[in-house]
């Protein structure tokens, strides 16, 4: 919307500091899955606060960019990852999230495709690992070389915005495609790769026959009329994602 001209002399004669003003932040929440197990990808702090606590990829918002922008810069700087597809969550707000000063911060969700993810850390994160989420309640996170996080061990109110990521997943999973973006290929999976990525989002293994007639429900799964490599005695046959049914 354009300024109005009598506007113009309030907002040259308007002084900003009548207001405190928080500054901003963002989180990623970086999840994949592997064989139904939920992994997401955390960073060693390299500066105080917290300093050699575990703490999500993120940073403070600059002026000149978007919390979109500010979240995928992030992401890239601390892990080395590029984000095709990010998804704000939540703000959290607790004045005393942040001992240094009074910060926002605004979570995203990074829903990253089955397969390698290259690591590189930077900025002020010493180290970026990948970690599984061994318990959800009370949370627990272990690292393929066995390093153990509980949740009292997060920096800032990391183990708060991790538990509410969880929840979303969890309650968005019948209603929304969000396990599907877990898949490798949309255009080419097997019924159990999308149970794999099910269970990563539910934190539990689905019953099959359960789970097939229900997907098939509420989802349109096609066969490609292709099979895949042969598992023991089954060559499984493929699938491709078309959509929610009305």
């Amino acid at each position: 919307m354009r300024i109005k001209d009598e506007e113009k002399e309030f907002l040259e004669s308007y002084d900003p500091s009548i207001y405190d003003r928080p500054s901003v932040a963002v989180d990623i929440l970086p999840f994949m899955q592997e064989s139904g197990k939920l992994k997401i990808v955390m960073v060693k702090r390299g500066e105080p606060p917290f300093k050699d606590a575990w703490a999500l990829p993120g940073g403070f918002i600059r002026m000149d960019e978007s919390a979109d922008d500010a979240a995928r810069r992030e992401l890239e700087e601390e892990t080395g990852m590029k984000a095709s597809k990010i998804e704000q969550l939540y703000t959290f707000s607790d004045p005393g999230r942040d001992p240094r000063m009074r910060v926002l911060s605004v979570a995203y969700l990074c829903i990253v495709p089955e397969g390698p993810v290259p690591l590189a850390a930077g900025t002020d994160a010493s180290e970026a690992e990948v970690f599984i989420v061994t318990n959800r309640n009370p949370l627990e996170l272990t690292s393929t070389v066995g390093t153990v996080i509980l949740e009292d061990n997060l920096a800032f109110d990391h183990a708060e915005i991790i538990r509410t990521a969880l929840a979303r997943m969890e309650g968005k999973a019948w209603y929304t495609d969000i396990a599907f973006a877990f898949l490798r290929d949309r255009e080419s999976f097997t019924y159990k790769e999308l149970m794999y990525a099910f269970e990563a989002v539910l934190g539990k293994t689905p019953v099959p026959s359960n789970f097939r007639r229900r997907a098939n429900g509420i989802w349109k799964i096609e066969p490609t009329g292709k099979y895949g490599p042969q598992s023991g005695l089954k060559i499984p046959e493929l699938f491709r994602f078309a959509g929610q049914k009305e």
